[in-house]
């Protein structure tokens, strides 16, 4: 977008030029052409000028969303590997003890490294690290829970 307006600019001044080599400073009307050649320049510097505007507007307002991203500490994709390194293994319902119990002891932990208080994130983040039987009676539940068949009380 700028360099076709630069190069609007630089065929006026090849106009100029040629304008000159055509021994116009003998004619007549030379103040007529060169009133004509700065008044054409004249209007593309301006609407450059214009859209540099428009473009440093732009840019104030980027640089606003990145204080504001800053400001409410957007997660970086580094920060999003090093959350992910957190992230318990994924449960498949079987049923040992051990295997129950490890699985409900790092997903806690992992609450508490995610700063979840609420009980409705804490349900979304354990149910998406369920696998084979653990997400197929998960999914029945949840369209119990749709349908009003069953209360999931915490």
């Amino acid at each position: 977008m700028m360099e076709k307006r630069l190069s609007k600019m630089e065929n006026s001044m090849v106009e100029f030029d040629q304008l000159l080599e055509e021994d116009v400073l003998t004619k007549p009307n030379f103040e007529a052409v060169v009133d004509e050649l700065q008044s054409q320049f004249q209007g593309a510097l301006n609407s450059t000028l214009d859209n540099i505007k428009l473009d440093v507007k732009d840019v104030k307002g980027d640089w606003a969303l990145c204080k504001e991203a800053v400001l409410n500490k957007t997660q970086t994709p580094k920060e999003l590997k090093v959350l992910d390194s957190f992230k318990p293994k994924s449960y498949n319902g079987k049923r040992e003890a051990k295997e129950l119990d490890t699985f409900l002891w790092n997903i806690e932990r992992y609450f508490k490294y995610l700063r979840l208080e609420d009980d409705e994130p804490k349900i979304n983040t354990a149910t998406l690290l369920l696998t084979d039987n653990a997400l197929m009676w998960w999914h029945r539940r949840s369209m119990e829970i749709k349908q009003g068949m069953f209360t999931l009380e915490t």
